[in-house]
């Protein structure tokens, strides 16, 4: 800050308020005061302003911009005894003024029996010093006495010792926290009134008081000072607590790498606590290989490898439904906490629909790979704990970079480990959590709690509460008392967390949602500005030195017998990644191509089961008795026989899967996608014939023995007509369904046709 040469008039006590636009510093001037008013680089910068007097008296204001509460007015005030005597202050003094560094100078100097007397002022940033020195320039010694006061305005005050001579003084929340020095004195205390201040009678802590005294010899000097240091409490910067400051959420918010983030545009309210969250997930393995494609695979060696390829990838979708994060929405917002999700080109929050598509950042970005985090197989508990976190918050900035500013980022994929039937894994109080979201994990709604479960992880939820002072349950992960999607004994089953206390004998576990941690180790941390213009660098502040805690989950098979009592008649249903090939489909195989799959019974009593599977050019029925969750036969093979497959002419076959219960309630739909291989007969021989004089691998030769020999009926080779027989165990088509397709199929209407007739009713 620098001082003007304009002098003009003030009235004696005022305090001046800053502009909320930059502002250059000013000196102002009458009967020997002077007003300081500080500069702001800009108008988002702090800055103190005050009224100095030759008395030794400074009132001053401090004005944050970014603080949702009124300025913060404090006063420093020196008086200097000389033998006893206090020493009268000369009105007419005149002041003395200097700038460096932008750091203003305000002193004043007088002589009182032979004793040089100077005050000084110094103001900068969100800092003030004042020191007062005494020279004995007489012949004779003196007894000095300094005594040096702050006041603070504000109720409810506490102060705490934090130095050999300081204090902390700051309200409970939603004010200032003012740092009080007295360097190198005889004595400091706090009280009600100065006096009470410089007798440290303690009680409300609205003064503070540091002494001085010293006898001077002739030539010798003694100078006391002390400083006042205001920073503004995070709860006055952050109305609602969240992490995110009120003007951020009123002016949006600009990254250390000049990302901007319009949050005031992404529905941020000051008032209400907001989180932002990118999921991330997977493509299937089947997706990672490049199998969506709109070209048929060439009757080449290469071409059926990839097919091969295909055939036996992992084709399961790691896609969260729509309905499912709106469900994840809807749930904050009955709590008053606005969620709001970046899902890529999939799904955003009705809030952030002003978010350009090409810069979402969620979605289907990450290849497939078996295992998310190899790494951690075999680890004992300590070393799993101490690796993961390597290896997560790399993963975290990858994803999010400076983004973690505002957002927390899920991933969803597959195993952990090789073998790990895991549910997830994440960083307790951080940002990133992975959701396990394998061949185990057969629903949407188990996805949906097992999302919620672990972004609790990042909201210092524990498997047995939040990490607060006063929880004292058990370290157990399945306590069945705490109602919460947090607790093993409820993941699969109740999608909230819990929304009052709970006890159990003498044990306490406070609410979930009143003990949510918003801001976490990196919301509202490091250089962010406000606005969403050009970047402006704020206060730089770091995560807490400790490491998160590292939480990995129990196995699915046991969160599923967990909830089978609240999910009776409920099923799971899951595409297979064969090793063999099985689940692709050669169309002139006809009837003989097989898709393999698994259904389970999700609930606590037995159950039958109506698997409905969509092909395009055929439909396929069966229906499977199975036991309780948790028992033998459990579980059943699906195999669904694609009996008109001759009629497919895509590379890509869609195939949709409806299971409904004995009640005739839907319980699971999906869509999978897998490979078709359009050959001829002259092609099939061909490539068959080339494959096992390759040296293509073991399986690809395999597939080619078992798929690449022409299927012969009656001693002919097959047609491209579908089978002509009568109704196959395990489909719905009829009779007149068959003669139907062979009659389009003869005609050369093809499977447009055939799909009109399917759709009448016809088929």
């Amino acid at each position: 800050m620098r001082f003007s040469k304009k002098v003009v008039a003030v009235a004696l006590c005022a305090a001046l308020v800053p502009a909320a636009a930059p502002a250059r510093a000013a000196v102002e001037e009458q009967n020997r005061q002077v007003g300081v008013t500080g500069e702001r680089v800009d108008e988002w910068d702090p800055a103190i302003n005050a009224t100095i007097r030759p008395d030794g008296t400074g009132e001053f204001t401090y004005n944050n911009p970014e603080s949702a509460v009124e300025v913060h007015k404090f006063s420093l005030s020196a008086g200097v005894s000389i033998d006893g005597a206090k020493v009268r202050t000369d009105w007419n003094v005149v002041p003395a003024t200097a700038t460096n560094d932008r750091e203003d100078t305000v002193a004043y100097t007088q002589t009182v029996d032979g004793v040089v007397i100077t005050r000084e002022f110094r103001v900068k940033d969100n800092r003030v010093a004042m020191s007062v020195s005494a020279r004995n320039d007489g012949s004779d010694s003196a007894n000095v006495l300094i005594d040096a006061v702050s006041g603070l305005t504000g109720a409810n005050l506490s102060a705490t010792k934090v130095g050999y001579r300081s204090w902390r003084v700051q309200p409970a929340e939603r004010g200032y926290i003012t740092t009080v020095s007295f360097n190198g004195a005889n004595g400091s205390g706090t009280g009600a009134t100065a006096a009470d201040a410089l007798g440290n009678a303690g009680g409300t802590p609205r003064y503070q008081a540091g002494q001085w005294y010293r006898t001077l010899q002739p030539g010798e000097e003694v100078v006391a000072t002390s400083t006042v240091d205001v920073a503004t409490q995070l709860s006055a910067l952050d109305s609602d607590g969240d992490g995110l400051r009120d003007s951020w959420e009123a002016n949006g918010m600009t990254l250390a790498d000049g990302t901007t983030l319009p949050i005031h545009k992404w529905g941020a309210d000051e008032n209400k606590p907001d989180l932002f969250l990118q999921l991330n997930w997977m493509k299937s393995e089947w997706e990672t290989l490049g199998c969506e494609r709109t070209k048929r695979f060439d009757a080449t060696v290469e071409d059926f490898t990839k097919f091969a390829e295909c055939a036996r990838a992992n084709v399961k979708d790691y896609t969260p439904s729509p309905e499912i994060l709106k469900d994840l929405e809807d749930r904050f917002a009955t709590k008053d906490v606005n969620l709001h999700i970046d899902a890529g080109r999939s799904y955003v929050s009705s809030s952030m629909s002003s978010l350009a598509v090409q810069d979402r950042k969620g979605g289907k970005t990450e290849d497939y790979r078996a295992e998310y985090l190899p790494e951690l197989d075999g680890l004992d508990d300590l070393q799993y704990s101490l690796r993961a976190q390597e290896l997560l918050e790399p993963k975290r900035d990858q994803l999010l970079g400076e983004r973690k500013s505002a957002f927390r980022v899920g991933v969803i994929g597959d195993r952990i480990t090789a073998g790990d039937p895991s549910t997830g894994i994440a960083l307790v109080n951080d940002s990133i959590f992975f959701v396990a979201n394998h061949a185990g994990m057969t629903t949407q709604e188990q996805l949906r709690n097992t999302i919620l479960h672990e972004f609790g992880h990042t909201l210092n939820l524990m498997h047995y509460g939040p990490h607060v002072a006063g929880n004292t349950a058990p370290r157990e992960d399945d306590l069945d008392w705490y109602n919460s999607v947090m607790s093993y004994a409820h993941q699969f089953t109740l999608p909230n967390y819990a929304e009052r206390d709970s006890n159990k004998d003498g044990k306490h576990i406070p609410a979930d949602w009143a003990n949510l941690n918003f801001a976490g180790a990196n919301v509202g941390k490091g250089s962010v500005s406000v606005g969403v213009g050009e970047e402006q660098k704020r206060d730089d502040n770091t995560a807490p030195d400790k490491a998160p805690d590292v939480i990995g989950e129990i196995d699915v098979d046991t969160l599923v017998e967990n909830a089978a009592k609240d999910n009776d008649r409920k099923a799971g249903f899951d595409v297979e990644k064969t090793i063999n090939g099985d689940n692709g489909v050669v169309t002139r195989l006809g009837d003989d191509n097989i898709l393999r799959a698994k259904i389970s019974n999700l609930g606590s009593v037995p159950e039958t089961y109506k698997v409905s599977v969509n092909y395009g050019t055929g439909v396929f029925q069966e229906t499977y008795q199975l036991a309780p969750a948790g028992q033998a036969g459990n579980t059943r093979k699906v195999n669904i026989q694609l009996d008109r497959a001759a009629f497919i002419d895509t590379p890509v076959v869609p195939v949709s899967v409806v299971v409904t219960n004995s009640r005739g309630e839907e319980v699971f739909t999906e869509t999978y996608k897998v490979s078709a291989l359009n050959y001829t007969d002259e092609e099939m021989e061909k490539v068959r014939r080339e494959v096992l004089a390759s040296d293509a691998d073991a399986y690809v030769k395999d597939l080619a023995r078992k798929k690449l020999q022409p299927k012969t009926r009656t001693g002919t080779t097959a047609t491209a007509a579908p089978a002509t027989r009568a109704q196959a165990q395990g489909s719905s088509a009829s009779p007149l369904a068959v003669i139907l397709g062979v009659l389009l199929a003869l005609g050369g209407i093809g499977a447009a046709a055939y799909g009109w007739a399917l759709n009448q009713g016809l088929i």
